[in-house]
């Protein structure tokens, strides 16, 4: 996933050139997902900042090149916890362990709100995922919160979430919010 630059893939001598933001509060991101065992070579072609998400797969699926066309945008919530959601790999990419999108919270608001979890599979209420939350803030000098808890209360942790803060949670509930005057 493409943060902001612009940036060459050659993907088994098929080259890509994707990325358009100066940031990524600037727009839709722009992505590929490249199947196991492709050689690929990633060039930077201006001041880049890119995410890479690998996973172990059983499936080799084939490679997809989202542009910004390709990523739907949602918006989800309302009142102080409505927020625009950019679904980047989803069911449409057939990536067979991944799920990446991109949630914005207004300045002050919340997201991953109502709290919920995925501890469990049983569709359509929860399904089973281990997640990782990459953060920017922006400005760069705010920050936010993320509270980690289980059901049981054994796990109950509270977690200050600064620019390029990264989150793992295999589990539990997971609201965040954010300074008023600051995105995140």
């Amino acid at each position: 996933v493409v943060l902001s630059g612009k940036i060459k893939i050659n993907v088994e001598n098929r080259i890509f050139k994707i990325g358009k933001r100066k940031d990524v509060f600037s727009g839709k991101p722009e992505s590929a997902y490249i199947p196991k065992n492709e050689k690929y070579a990633i060039k930077s072609l201006n001041k880049t900042e890119i995410a890479v998400i690998c996973v172990l797969c059983k499936k080799k699926n084939v490679l997809r090149v989202l542009k910004q066309k390709n990523i739907k945008q949602r918006i989800v919530g309302n009142s102080n916890w409505k927020r625009k959601i950019y679904d980047i790999i989803d069911k449409n990419v057939n990536a067979e362990k991944l799920l990446i999108g991109e949630t914005f919270n207004r300045p002050g608001c919340w997201s991953s709100f109502p709290p919920h979890k995925h501890d469990i599979d049983r569709l359509p209420k929860e399904s089973k995922l281990e997640e990782l939350y990459f953060f920017k803030v922006s400005p760069e000098n705010g920050f936010g919160f993320e509270r980690v808890y289980s059901q049981n209360g054994k796990y109950d942790n509270v977690f200050v979430i600064k620019n390029n803060a990264l989150v793992c949670m295999p589990f539990g509930y997971h609201p965040i919010v954010v300074l008023p005057g600051y995105k995140l």
